[in-house]
């Protein structure tokens, strides 16, 4: 895909968000990515057939912030969505959220600093 940044290794996380028709909270998840501390991120916004103004809000965000790569493709759920930005990220680590989520905007810096500081090497982090 032409729109994916690939070969850009500078990311430390790629955080896939699967969107589908969830217009009234897409901002709010949104803002709170590109408002992070963290600057080393990018924001994979997969676009699953959405027939609201999804689409548009992603673009509107692509636009405005770099960091954002956006890509429509035939609605085919949630874990085709997710597979989908997996296959094209370019982060060393990987992060879910759903488009009707959002995290504080320190999260990804307190994350980073911890794995530095106390894990060094790390596969896989849960967040309940």
């Amino acid at each position: 895909m032409d729109n994916f940044i690939k070969g850009f290794s500078a990311f430390i996380l790629s955080i896939v968000v699967a969107i589908y028709d969830l217009d009234s909270y897409l901002n709010k998840c949104l803002d709170a990515l590109v408002n992070q501390t963290l600057q080393e991120i990018e924001i994979l916004c997969v676009d699953d057939g959405s027939t609201d103004e999804s689409r548009n809000i992603c673009e509107e965000y692509k636009l405005k912030y770099p960091q954002t790569i956006v890509v429509h493709k035939e609605n085919g759920g949630l874990s085709s969505a997710r597979n989908y930005g997996v296959e094209n990220s370019c982060g060393e680590y990987i992060m879910f959220l759903d488009s009707d989520d959002y995290i504080d905007t320190e999260l990804l810096s307190n994350l980073d600093q911890y794995i530095n500081e106390k894990i060094g090497n790390l596969d896989t982090v849960g967040v309940l």
